[in-house]
């Protein structure tokens, strides 16, 4: 970054500020000879020590010389104060130090790097024809950075390396007057388009609605040579770079292929209902599975697992896992029951009882058989009411369980999905059938 001219421009201002100045200036192997005010790099000091040294850029070792660079090096209470650009680090660094600017341009008010010091970061992300006032009496720039620069009379200067005074510039630009146009690394290859920029890592970062290695290319949806969003009542449009942005697909509100929905209906709002029983599949699409609990008939209904069955398998309904305390029915694959309880003297307990271990309790009025005091407890459910999510609920009129949309089941003794097994069906709303009495 720093050429042998910048250093030799700063060793013949070293005398002009002697009198007004306070650090010594050096590199790795040179201290120049006087004092000066540069601030550029970072501020070494002692405590009780009168000088200061200014490190400029560049890498220092424990073994770096001369004697009085090396001595602050590795003084042990050796403060340090790097300027803006070059981080934020209150304390010196362990050695080797690598002092760099960080990606950006630092922004000096006076010549040579001195006066009141600014930091303007290399930016992540490009900007529409913006531009920054920059006064500056002298300008510090990274490794593999260009920067854009406008002139009062709206001249463009592109500059790849540090200027040590600005009035160097042609006469236009020696005003101290400048618009910060662009600033892009140059690690890119090739160069970034206009609608992206070059970040540190060397990849284009673009515009909203540009894609491409260098943001060329218009992203699906945008069109145009400034890429431009398609119409949004549009579901698609003539995109790309040079498309026209004519709609060719208008956007249909509400359709119900934007609902992924099978065994279910598409509300107004485009959010899929399911159809009692069914659930999302695990690949998203809404309404394509069983619940659990449920199972798939071989003529594509989603039905209810038998009581005290928790899963049960697709096609047959034999059951998978039992709940807890059930064991699977010898017979009947298909379901899980109960063991009949029994007093401590080996007496079977009625089947309105359970069994506490010695005697036989009755069991709650909601059920018809039951293993425990509650009413969450039924196996089977009282007459009139039917197993709903482990309690037994009321079914109206229409045969619908109560708070749901399954119809009650006298063969299962609990609520189910309405399916083929029901002749006598009628709609009571888009997603609900149910049936006239009698039940299934």
């Amino acid at each position: 970054m720093f050429s042998r001219f910048m250093l030799f421009s700063i060793a013949l201002s070293v005398q002009a500020l002697a009198q007004s100045s306070t650090s010594v200036v050096c590199v790795a192997g040179q201290c120049l000879q006087g004092l000066s005010n540069i601030t550029l790099g970072a501020k070494l000091a002692i405590q009780g020590v009168p000088v200061s040294i200014q490190l400029l850029p560049g890498q220092y070792t424990s073994t770096t010389n001369p004697q009085l660079l090396h001595n602050f090096l590795t003084h042990s209470s050796a403060s340090y104060s790097p300027s803006a650009g070059f981080g934020n680090s209150t304390s010196l660094p362990s050695l080797p130090l690598n002092l760099v600017l960080e990606p950006g341009l630092a922004i000096y008010s006076d010549i040579l790097y001195s006066g009141q010091e600014g930091f303007s970061q290399l930016p992540s992300t490009p900007s529409n024809n913006s531009f920054a006032p920059l006064t500056a009496g002298s300008l510090a720039i990274s490794n593999n950075l260009w920067v854009v620069v406008s002139t009062d009379s709206k001249d463009r200067i592109v500059l790849w390396d540090a200027i040590p005074d600005i009035s160097q510039l042609p006469a236009a630009a020696s005003s101290r007057s400048l618009s910060l146009l662009d600033m892009q690394s140059s690690a890119c290859s090739p160069f970034c388009a206009g609608a992206g920029i070059c970040t540190a890592s060397g990849t284009c970062t673009c515009l909203p609605g540009f894609t491409g290695a260098t943001c060329e290319s218009c992203a699906s949806g945008f069109f145009g040579s400034t890429c431009q969003q398609c119409p949004s009542d549009c579901a698609k449009c003539d995109d790309g770079i040079s498309g026209s942005g004519r709609c060719l697909q208008p956007l249909v509100a509400n359709a119900p292929s934007t609902c992924n929905c099978l065994n279910g209906e598409c509300g107004s709002n485009g959010q899929c209902t399911c159809n009692a029983g069914w659930t999302t599949a695990d690949n998203g699409t809404a309404c394509a599975k069983c619940l659990p609990g449920f199972f798939l008939t071989s003529t594509g209904d989603c039905q209810v697992c038998q009581v005290g069955c928790t899963q049960c398998a697709d096609g047959t309904g034999a059951c998978t896992s039992c709940k807890k305390g059930f064991t699977s029915d010898l017979n009947d694959k298909t379901k899980c029951n109960f063991p009949q309880g029994s007093t401590s003297t080996g007496q079977l307990c009625p089947p309105d009882s359970f069994s506490d271990g010695t005697l036989c309790n009755s069991c709650s009025t909601s059920c018809k058989t039951c293993s425990g005091p509650s009413s969450s407890d039924c196996i089977l459910c009282a007459e009139g009411s039917y197993l709903l999510n482990g309690k037994c609920v009321s079914a109206d009129s229409n045969g619908v369980c109560e708070g749901s949309g399954l119809i009650a089941d006298n063969n299962k003794h609990e609520c189910d999905a309405c399916g083929a097994k029901c002749t006598s069906l009628y709609r009571l709303s888009a997603r609900i059938c149910s049936l006239k009495r009698p039940m299934c």
